[in-house]
């Protein structure tokens, strides 16, 4: 049985460990505000795609 819809869905981004972070303040470009921005730009597309595909299998 093959999938009508086959779709490659990556896996969303890796949250760093705590000691990636060097607790100096480095605002915008800590890694864990990087894999905020990372984390929230993967949840807006994954959103989409299953907007998509509840469109596509409505009847």
């Amino acid at each position: 049985m093959t999938d009508q819809n086959p779709i490659d869905i990556p896996p969303p981004p890796e949250p760093p460990e705590s000691y990636e972070c060097c607790d100096s303040g480095c605002g915008e470009f800590c890694v864990f505000e990087i894999y905020r921005e990372q984390k929230a730009q993967y949840d807006a597309k994954y959103g989409e795609l299953l907007k998509k595909l509840a469109e596509q299998n409505t009847p």
